[in-house]
């Protein structure tokens, strides 16, 4: 194969291509999939609930690209430690199960009946999640405002008393 007058063949490139490091391209195509799924049950769970934000989709899209950026570099490290795509595999299978999980949150907050069993593992999750966020989501959260919501700061003067100076 010539591109440009390159022969790809020579620099090994078509073989990269063709394999992506031992990536099973099956299991990526079914986390593109659940990825498409995730986002449009996001979509109707907030258009459900009434509060589509676009700041909260950009969010939502970052973080699909970063999920393919970090598979990216678990291939590049399978191919490093020539671990024949278990690091990939394994990132691809946390992955999908990740995107499985949020669709069936999205899915119950809509009011889609949830096996019982599916909603004590959720809820489960979700309590793990409350107590083990992280900084970004912190911060996150603390400075998105919702339609109905706001906040006030107080500033108080403070009294000078007999004994202070100044």
């Amino acid at each position: 194969m010539e591109i440009g007058g390159i022969d790809l063949t020579s620099l090994g490139v078509t073989e990269w291509s063709w394999h992506f490091m031992d990536l099973d391209f099956r299991v990526l195509y079914l986390l593109l999939i659940l990825m498409f799924i995730d986002v449009l049950t996001g979509l109707m769970k907030a258009w459900h609930q009434g509060n589509l934000w676009s700041r909260k989709g950009m969010f939502g899209f970052m973080r699909k690209i970063l999920i393919l950026l970090v598979i990216a570099a678990a291939a590049i490290m399978d191919e490093i430690f020539m671990m024949g795509g278990v690091i990939a595999g394994a990132t691809l299978l946390f992955f999908c199960i990740s995107e499985i999980i949020s669709i069936l949150e999205n899915a119950e907050a809509m009011g889609v009946p949830v096996p019982e069993v599916l909603k004590n593992k959720l809820a489960v999750i979700k309590e793990k999640d409350n107590h083990n966020r992280s900084v970004g989501e912190d911060l996150r959260q603390e400075f998105s405002l919702g339609k109905d919501e706001s906040f006030r700061v107080k500033v108080e003067r403070e009294e000078k008393g007999k004994d202070d100076v100044g």
